[in-house]
């Protein structure tokens, strides 16, 4: 058989020949052994693909799985998506912080407060004035410790009032800021 022939005899199976066409192809195979079996082969090769095709095809409970797996794999890409777009911003905020922190601790004390900020309490200092005969400072003594202010005060009052200590040279008695 000739090319040209298994492609009527294709058609003739397809349907796909005019009414006229058909009818002669039908009068051929019913006179024509060649014919016919040539047909009956063309119809057994369709069959063969038609259940290779089929079997390839998945039953409708594995279709419906593939599909849920597909739009729940969809699902977790977006979830993941959103996870990572979250995490760039938070980590981009706390780039920002620890820059700002830094910043702030490397220029601590570098740059002056502003007019009308509170500052800290400076630790408290007492000051004791030495003077001469005349009154006139001579000296500043200073004390973070209010009772050794005081103590020492008394000690150059008695010294200065002329009531030294007992000997010469011994200054037990005084405080020991001199």
């Amino acid at each position: 058989m000739s090319d040209e022939d298994i492609e009527l005899l294709e058609n003739y199976l397809d349907g796909a020949l005019s009414p006229g066409e058909a009818e002669r192809v039908g009068r051929r195979l019913a006179r024509d052994l060649e014919w016919a079996g040539a047909l009956e082969q063309l119809r057994a090769q369709r069959g063969v693909r038609r259940e290779v095709w089929e079997s390839l095809e998945p039953s409708r409970p594995l279709a419906d799985a593939a599909g849920r797996a597909a739009v729940a794999l969809a699902i977790s890409a977006e979830r993941w998506s959103r996870a990572t777009r979250f995490a760039r911003r938070a980590a981009a905020v706390a780039a920002g912080l620890l820059v700002a922190f830094t910043g702030g601790w490397v220029a601590r004390g570098r740059v002056p407060a502003p007019a009308g900020t509170p500052s800290a309490p400076a630790p408290m200092e007492i000051q004791v004035a030495l003077t001469d005969e005349g009154g006139n400072i001579i000296a500043v003594q200073h004390f973070a410790d209010p009772a050794r202010a005081r103590q020492f005060a008394e000690d150059v009052g008695r010294w200065q009032s002329g009531h030294r200590p007992d000997e010469v040279g011994d200054f037990s008695q005084v405080s020991g800021e001199f």
